[in-house]
Parts: structure tokens; sequence; C-alpha cells
């Protein structure tokens, strides 16, 4: 995989996608920064934690979050990436609006974050213009503020047939240089914290499934109460041999990576 001119190759990972938050609304206070210098001064600090990408969003893909408009979650968008681009980082944007990511790839991002899991044809035509390489999460609903329940007790079952389907439509668009996710880390209304953990515990050992599609796999690090069940998790991730480590606190990922034997 080839990202804004630097190579990730295969089985040398994980690499780490540092998050910046630029939307105030997210639950997840600890990665919000509310200009471009502050998206700076976290993504340095990622950085000096070992991320290699920095993943920025403008508008929270949790369902309670107070919904944004999209000329706001533009301006924010933008204004990060100005910001990060000029102080030389690569910068993955996460959206589901089609023309945020036209203006992002105009404004110069590396990497395109789908956060809709490429269901919306306006956007799978904006990244095929845009040419990025793109992330393909998986999404149990249109969006991720609107998922729908699914039999977390055999999930391979719905989400490969999701997949599948999700390639078709890119390579029908001519887009092939993608990244699949398979979307653990989205909040889901629908499961309490027990039901969300063991839906991951049984999604983990079984990436050997997403990985044989033939992508690269991302993974975002769960973020549990207990550090050690959080770095436990991330080890089941690491092991089964994820190429990126989606992460907003990357010591979590090198604390995993040095127990697994992983060079960080």
């Amino acid at each position: 995989m080839r990202i804004g001119g630097q190579d990730f190759p295969p089985g040398q990972g994980p690499y780490i996608a540092g998050v910046v938050n630029l939307s105030p609304e997210s639950p997840n206070q600890d990665a919000v920064v509310v200009d471009g210098d502050a998206a700076v001064m976290r993504a340095r600090a990622l950085a000096a934690g070992g991320a290699r990408l920095i993943d920025i969003g403008g508008q929270s893909s949790h369902y309670a979050a107070a919904p944004v408009p999209v000329a706001v979650e533009r301006a924010r968008v933008l204004g990060g990436l100005a910001a990060l681009r000029d102080a030389g980082f690569l910068v993955s944007v996460d959206t589901w609006d089609a023309g945020i990511v036209t203006a992002a790839a105009a404004a110069g991002a590396h990497l395109i974050n789908d956060s809709d899991g490429f269901q919306d044809q306006a956007v799978i035509e904006a990244v095929a213009a845009a040419g990025l390489p793109v992330i393909i999460p998986f999404i149990n609903g249109p969006n991720p503020r609107t998922t729908r329940p699914f039999d977390t007790r055999a999930p391979w079952t719905v989400m490969l047939p999701w997949f599948e389907a999700a390639l078709e439509r890119a390579a029908r668009a001519g887009v092939r240089d993608i990244i699949l996710d398979p979307g653990t880390g989205y909040a889901q209304p629908h499961l309490d914290t027990a039901a969300k953990e063991a839906f991951q515990r049984r999604v983990y050992p079984g990436l050997w499934r997403l990985r044989a599609l033939g992508y690269p796999l991302l993974v975002a690090l769960p973020r549990k109460q207990e550090r050690a069940t959080t770095v436990e998790l991330a080890r089941m991730i690491i092991a089964a041999g994820a190429d990126f480590l989606r992460a907003h606190d990357p010591a979590i990922a090198r604390a995993a990576m040095q127990h697994e034997g992983v060079a960080s």
C-alpha cells in the first residue's frame, strides 16, 4: 500500500493512525482539538508515540453526538487539513459526505476514511475521481450514526457478504487502493458494553477471513475502562495480522506490539 508517496509494505506493520477530532461534540474529548494549531500539536504528540498517519474528522460518528451542518464539517476538516499538511503529516480524512471528499482531495488529503462503508454512490464517485486510497469499514446501516442490529454471535455470516458487495461497488467504480476495517470501533446503540466486547472478541480471531479478500486491514483499537483489557484486545488484533491500527493513544498500541514481539 502506498499512501501520500510513502510505502506501507504488507507484513511490516502494524502502522499506527493517530486520531485528531476536529469535532468538539465528540464523546472522545481526549482527541478533540479546536483549531489547526492545536491539531498540529496533537499530531506531533501522536507521531512521537509512533503514529505514521493522522486521521481527522469534523463530524462525530457517535450516534449520541449532536450532528453539525456539512458547511461546518467542511470548514473544520479543511482548516485542520491545511495546518497538518503544512506541518508535513500524512493525513486521512474521515467523512461520509461526497462534497467533503472532493474538497479534501483538492486540498491535499492523502487517504479517505469513508465512514458510510462505500454505500453512497456519490461518495464512491468522489473517491474514484480523487484517485486516493480509501478505508472501507463495515457499517450495518447507511452511516455510522444510524446502525441496525445484527447477529453479533455469528458476525462473519453478515460481515463477509457485506464486504463482498462493497468491493463489487468499488470495482465497478475502478477503485482498487482499498483498506478494509471490520468496524468494531463504532458505537452501536443496540449493544451494551459487555455485548460489544463479546462481539469484538468474536471478530478479532477471525480477521483472517477478511484478509482472505486480498486487502490490507485497519482496526480501531478498542477503548475499555480497564487498560489491561484494552491491551489484551490490541494484542488479539496484532496477532491476527492487522496492517493498520487506528488509535487515540498510540502508547496502548505500542505496549501491545512490544508484547507480541513487533518492533515499534
